[in-house]
């Protein structure tokens, strides 16, 4: 089973997603955009045009996959960032929306991937987290084309 985690970056900020992908790169993780390499260079240009166009970059090596999201389902980005958490990497700032926002953004989604994350994770969520009110498992699947209200 692949262990997936989400890191939702600031929507506006070029220069995040230069030092997010620094590094993914320095953890030896493969980036990608749209199962493509990244390209290369890897400088403030290309994180504006993928900044501009909201694109999700994947690093990944083995079986854990990271996306480094600049969007987030059910959230303004404001009211995300007012409660992110921050960790200091090589001497900069990374920013990362709190993990109760990711799992209500999971929740608000109602894709079939999040639900199964959750129902997945709810242990580990309620028990280490304090998150009992999220990650309720699915009531049976849904129809085809159907979103969770």
């Amino acid at each position: 089973m692949d262990h997936a985690r989400h890191v939702q970056l600031d929507e506006r900020d070029p220069d995040n997603l230069l030092l997010a992908w620094d590094v993914c790169e320095a953890a030896g993780l493969e980036l990608t955009i749209s199962g493509e390499p990244l390209d290369r260079p890897r400088d403030r240009w290309l994180a504006e045009r993928v900044v501009e166009n909201r694109a999700l970059t994947r690093a990944r090596t083995g079986k854990l996959w990271i996306d480094l999201t600049l969007v987030m389902g059910g959230f303004e980005f404001e009211a995300a960032w007012s409660s992110r958490r921050e960790f200091v990497v090589r001497g900069s700032v990374l920013s990362v929306a709190a993990l109760e926002d990711l799992v209500r953004s999971k929740e608000a989604a109602g894709r079939d991937k999040d639900l199964l994350f959750l129902a997945t994770h709810r242990d580990a969520l309620q028990q280490h987290y304090g998150l009992g009110r999220y990650a309720q498992p699915p009531i049976g699947p849904r129809p085809p084309g159907t979103v969770a209200s």
